[in-house]
């Protein structure tokens, strides 16, 4: 058989032409399903494992950090506005990537670790400073949003699975 727009000779079991795209039409001839001129296209999917993926993003944390500190100190001579950038570095990897290093992360003990993370980079902030608001303002202040954030999420966990009573 061939088309009749293009003139290609065409498979038994050609439903359109594979040049021109015309479908394939003769009222004489019957169209057979047989098996296709070509074997089928199947693409085979790559898995992709999670710690090799981690371990990516883990080493541009850590370059981002290193060069942070190198060029302070090859611009400056010491460390004068790494630490503020490193530090948020630090609290960014604990956030987003540290809870995904765990087979089963228990989302309480993240919130936690994220707390301590900024309130250890507040405190930073103030000895860098010299300032004295971190014990008066800034340690109360996170240690409040930690206790009503895990406090939430604790609720919202337990609860909706009856493991708290309250009455």
């Amino acid at each position: 058989m061939y088309c009749i727009k293009c003139g290609v000779e065409l498979a038994d079991s050609e439903k359109k032409c594979p040049l021109c795209g015309t479908a394939v039409y003769h009222p004489e001839i019957e169209i057979r399903d047989a098996p296709g001129p070509y074997p089928e296209f199947h693409k085979e999917t790559e898995t992709v494992k999670r710690t090799g993926v981690l371990f990516i993003l883990t080493m541009f944390f850590a370059l981002a950090f290193s060069l942070c500190i190198l060029i302070d100190l090859s611009t400056n001579g010491r460390l004068t506005w790494s630490g503020y950038a490193t530090g948020g570095i630090l609290i960014a990897y604990a956030w987003f990537l540290l809870p995904y290093w765990f087979h089963r992360p228990n989302s309480i003990v993240f919130i936690s670790v994220d707390f301590a993370v900024v309130a250890f980079y507040l405190l930073y902030i103030d000895l860098s400073t010299g300032g004295s608001w971190f014990l008066g303002f800034a340690f109360p202040v996170v240690l409040a949003a930690a206790g009503i954030t895990i406090a939430a999420i604790a609720l919202v966990r337990y609860v909706r699975r009856g493991y708290l009573y309250i009455t």
